[in-house]
Parts: structure tokens; C-alpha cells; sequence
């Protein structure tokens, strides 16, 4: 019954894929660690943290559907992206469920416009990705640090926040075992997958 009501249109698709696709099987970056070299029974993973959507970015390989890549029968549009950092002594916001380990506050707020443009009502998750522009060790191209869900009517139009904590903007020190945040400039990123990122402001900290 579900299925049918999505084919004939009673209910609107809303998911967004949590893995991408690739066109071709040579295309994955995993390809060439999936299986053990003949004679051995030993795996080398070889990725690092190109895996995934970061993969695909790191190869400039583009895939049959990216991370992030959703179905509508309606349309939605972002707009006024805007980056405001927590003043000092300001009220903490809460960390991202996916960085609740560090317990970290947030440092910034993102905040856009959603609109549905379309003729019907639906869901939709917009996406943050986080690009550092000049970084001292390699690291993907960029990287999802925060989403939210809404729905709309057709034609409705809603702002939305996301914090992003401190997190957001480090990566892992392997010869020193702790997470690092580097002085620089680094580009914010709003769009509905990996693939489609219209809207980009910049932060330096």
C-alpha cells in the first residue's frame, strides 16, 4: 500500500540517501580494498577518510546519485545564507547529535530560507558542509557537520538554524592522537546532496 501511494503520487518521497551510488563498480574509491590480494587473507584498508561521498569528491568521479540525493514530486529552494558567531559569554547552543562525544558548544549558527516552490507539500533536509581552504594535512574536499528536516506546504516558506560546534572545523592528529582546529579561512556550504551545494558563505577563525 505505502509503495503505491508513493507511485501514484498520494504521498511525497522525503528520503535522502545515506550513501552514494557510483555509475560503474571501477568507479568506488573502495573498489581496490574490498577484497584480500591472491594468497593473502589480509584486507589493507587504503581509503583513509576518502571513503564515501568524500571519495568520489577526492577523485572528481561523479556518481549515479550522491550522498545526500533525494526524490520530490514537489521543489524546494534555499536562500539568505548567513554564518553568526555565538558572542562571547552569549547563551551556549546545543551541540550536533553527532558530536554529543566531545560535548562541545556550538562556536556558530547557520541560518537560511527553505522554500517549497513546488505545487505540493513535502519534506526536505537541507545540508551544511564544511570545507577547510587551505588545510596542513589531507582531508576531503568537504564535509556534512549538520542538517535539519522541515516540511512545507506548497508555497510555504520557513527559516531555519544550525549549530556548529568546534567539531565541525577539526580533524584527527594521527601522530599525536587528539583533534585539531586550524587558524584559516573556511567555506560553509547549504545544498540538498554532495552534488548540489548552490549556496557557500566563508568564516575565518
Amino acid at each position: 500500500m505505502a509503495l503505491a501511494q508513493l507511485l501514484f503520487g498520494v504521498a511525497n518521497f522525503s528520503g535522502h540517501l545515506p550513501v552514494t551510488f557510483e555509475r560503474r563498480l571501477e568507479d568506488n574509491p573502495s573498489l581496490d580494498s574490498y577484497y584480500p590480494p591472491e594468497g593473502s587473507s589480509r584486507v589493507v584498508y587504503k581509503n583513509g577518510v576518502f571513503v564515501g561521498y568524500r571519495g568520489f569528491q577526492q577523485t572528481k568521479i561523479s556518481p549515479l546519485f550522491p550522498f545526500g540525493f533525494a526524490l520530490s514530486y514537489t521543489q524546494f529552494e534555499y536562500s539568505n545564507l548567513r554564518v553568526a558567531r555565538r558572542a562571547e559569554g552569549g547563551a551556549k547552543a546545543p551541540p550536533l547529535p553527532n558530536h554529543s562525544r566531545t560535548a562541545a558548544d556550538a562556536i556558530y549558527t547557520v541560518t537560511f530560507d527553505v522554500k517549497n516552490v513546488g505545487h505540493r507539500a513535502g519534506a526536505d533536509v537541507p545540508q551544511i558542509y564544511v570545507a577547510e581552504l587551505r588545510p596542513t594535512v589531507p582531508r576531503p574536499p568537504m564535509e556534512l557537520k549538520g542538517f535539519a528536516k522541515v516540511t512545507l506546504e506548497a508555497g510555504a516558506k520557513r527559516t531555519l538554524s544550525v549549530p556548529l560546534d568546534q567539531c565541525a572545523f577539526a580533524y584527527f592528529d594521527s601522530a599525536t592522537h587528539q583533534w585539531r582546529t586550524n587558524r584559516g579561512d573556511f567555506d560553509i556550504l547549504l545544498g540538498s546532496s554532495s552534488a548540489h551545494t548552490p549556496l557557500k558563505t566563508r568564516v575565518t577563525r
